[in-house]
């Protein structure tokens, strides 16, 4: 075969093209690359040294659906092909192979799906610019919709492909009945591409998608669609298409929503979406990435004992982005880890920072998405990070969202063991806002969970969210694990949760995302002591076990009283007793039968005096010993109670002793009545 010979002028003007193209003539002797654009080399990152040496010829077999444009020159025995690559990263669609040039004698097939006999992606390239002027100079608008059949893939998957080959002829008969005057082609996989001048659109589009789910007898929601009118003259129709296409997209999988227009919301989300993809490295190469932070208290102190590290965007132009903004897209541009790693950095630095400064140090959750365990080795990467400033694994609480335990199990569950096995504790994010979390909680050894924000929405006005959030943290305490809830705003909500015995709060009713100096600033400024030294951590955790749903001196509640009278007492290295907690239960208790509250119980703890302080000072050089449960009777005005308790946790310097108080009134009163040794006046 002859080697084409480009004129010197002609190949300087295909090389210099921002396009990028490829082109090779092939014969009966194989295929040969003659030469590449710049735009091909920029795309692929590549010289064109590097793909003159056969990189892309090799793939060419394997690379149909990238074909964009083909066009045939003959040159004696061979044929001169120009092929553009699509870069798939950007357009995000599966592309057909066309021939626009050079049609065979099977001029039809060329043009045609042959599975729905639609008119395919060919036959809308080449004559749709005609039928929209046709439209626009007859003065009506055009209008492009692009339809899904959704749940196409799951249809597939249950019924197979025959199956889903016969739904998309049905979609194709049951659209191009509604509208028979519209050009309707078959455009790729599941889609229909459409464009009409019928405004009466939404009725037809509710049949059609009815006439489609009743065809699959309910297997199937229908077909969505998204919508752009061409108002003004369309350069290319693929441009109308492509806005459709955003419109469809941007109702993310709503199953209520039919359809969506394109309109100025649809727009600003793309721009957005690409002002993000365009920035992106100038944003963590410039600092605009930075890491805000929101507490995290321990419940029963109030004290500051943790915070979670958020990532913000902060734009010089735009400001702050949101980051339901631009983690979303770097989620689907598989770019999320680089966001992640960036804060995790920071948040090292921070902390070892404190460490070198001789300040207390604040444990901090970092997050991961679900893209991380795809991507990347994400353990390796943290822990890289980790050992490079030098740091305790416990400084650092590693987050995953529960999305993540349904799209990467097996990563997830590789990557937990090494986290765990190396000293870092793994927590559950956004615990109950997936539909598997009872199951999960099965299946992944978490050390913690945080129930989402959204069993807080209604706290006031539905009474059943306070019967399910205690039950899930009465749950999480018989399996041993930590609970932290988020998007705790009012007093009353954070009342509840303590009650309840929930370990750790956040949301704004303490802070709201803060940079680090202005976090530390805020706590600093509002509170003395505000921070739980690092050290006291375990013995909070041990605390946090408590279960207080129960009796947490039993595991479970005998007399089946729906929440027992509990106190929780803390002794002091010399000695002094402060009441840690009590509940409504035993606030009750204390109020109907000695017309006292906990802070008065607080006060007899403390008077040396008092027969309250001698009884608990008793019983608790009994349970200082070991963790078993021991229980003493007593009389105070009159009254018999019998206090059950044990030891829960200790650090050296404080122990601290769970207690279950009973009303012995309640039964016969008389063996204690008798015995005035305990009674109190």
């Amino acid at each position: 075969m002859e080697r084409y010979e480009f004129d010197p002028k002609v190949r300087e003007s295909y090389e210099s093209l921002s396009i990028p193209i490829a082109i090779y003539q092939t014969g009966p002797e194989g295929r040969e690359l003659l030469l590449v654009s710049d735009g091909l080399c920029q795309m692929l990152g590549q010289s064109r040294s590097q793909l003159m040496q056969g990189t892309i010829a090799s793939d060419l077999s394997c690379l149909p659906a990238l074909l964009e444009r083909k066009r045939e020159l003959k040159a004696a025995e061979s044929e001169l092909i120009m092929v553009e690559y699509v870069d798939l990263t950007k357009q995000q669609e599966r592309l057909f192979l066309t021939d626009q040039a050079y049609l065979t004698s099977q001029e039809d097939d060329y043009f045609l799906d042959r599975l729905t006999g639609l008119p395919n992606t060919n036959y809308f390239q080449s004559f749709a610019q005609k039928y929209l002027n046709e439209l626009q100079e007859s003065g009506q608008t055009p209008i492009v919709v692009f339809f899904d059949i959704y749940g196409m893939h799951a249809y597939n998957d249950h019924f197979g492909y025959a199956k889903g080959d016969q739904l998309l002829r049905t979609t194709a008969r049951i659209i191009r009945a509604a509208f028979p005057n519209s050009l309707l082609v078959r455009f790729v996989e599941d889609h229909f591409v459409m464009v009409t001048a019928d405004h009466n659109l939404l009725p037809k589009l509710k049949r059609v998608a009815k006439d489609v789910m009743d065809s699959t007898h309910g297997w199937s929601d229908g077909v969505h669609a998204g919508i752009y009118y061409c108002q003004e003259k369309i350069a290319n129709p693929m441009t109308a298409v492509d806005n459709a296409r955003k419109a469809l997209k941007y109702m993310a999988g709503n199953r209520q929503q039919l359809c969506c227009v394109y309109d100025q919301k649809v727009k600003d989300k793309y721009d957005s979406r690409d002002y993000v993809l365009t920035h992106f490295n100038e944003a963590l190469r410039e600092g605009w990435i930075q890491a805000y932070f929101q507490p995290e208290m321990r419940a029963i102190t109030g004290k500051l004992c943790g915070a979670e590290a958020l990532a913000r965007w902060v734009d010089p132009e735009k400001g702050v982005l949101s980051p339901g903004l631009f983690i979303p897209v770097l989620e689907e541009a598989n770019l999320i880890h680089r966001l992640d790693l960036c804060i995790i950095e920071q948040t090292c630095q921070i902390i070892r920072g404190m460490k070198d400064e001789n300040e207390p140090m604040i444990p901090i959750s970092v997050n991961l998405s679900r893209i991380d365990f795809q991507v990347c080795d994400i353990f390796k990467e943290v822990d890289r990070l980790r050992r490079k400033y030098d740091l305790s694994p416990k400084l650092l609480k590693i987050e995953v969202t529960e999305s993540t335990l349904t799209t990467a199990p097996e990563a997830l569950m590789r990557a937990m063991r090494e986290f765990q096995r190396a000293g870092y504790d793994v927590w559950m994010d956004d615990f109950g806002s997936g539909y598997s979390s009872l199951n999960n909680l099965q299946s992944y050894n978490f050390d913690l969970i945080k129930i989402d924000m959204i069993f807080l929405r209604n706290f006031a006005s539905n009474p059943s969210v306070s019967t399910i959030v205690a039950a899930i943290i009465d749950m999480a305490k018989r399996l041993g694990i930590q609970t932290l809830c988020e998007g705790v705003e009012t007093v009353e909500q954070a009342d509840f949760l303590r009650e309840v015995g929930c370990e750790r709060l956040q949301g704004f009713l303490f802070a709201q995302p803060l940079p680090f100096e202005e976090f530390i600033e805020y706590f600093s400024d509002h509170a003395d002591g505000y921070l739980e030294p690092v050290e006291e951590n375990e013995y909070y955790r041990e605390a946090g076990q408590i279960n207080v749903l129960s009796d947490p001196t039993l595991g479970s509640n005998p007399k089946g009283e729906d929440i027992l009278p509990i106190v929780e007492i803390e002794e002091e290295a010399d000695g002094r007793l402060n009441l840690l907690y009590i509940n409504e239960s035993g606030e009750d208790l204390l109020t109907s039968k000695l017309k006292m509250d906990g802070q008065e119980l607080q006060q007899r703890l403390l008077d040396q005096q008092s027969n309250w302080q001698r009884a608990a000072e008793q019983l608790i050089a009994v349970c200082r010993g070991n963790r078993e449960p021991h229980s003493r009777d007593f009389i105070i005005d009159d009254q018999p109670f019998n206090l059950s308790m044990m030891k829960v946790a200790s650090d050296g310097r404080r122990t601290l002793f769970v207690g279950v108080m009973t009303d012995l009134s309640k039964y016969d009163a008389e063996p204690w009545l008798a015995s005035e040794s305990g009674q109190e006046r």
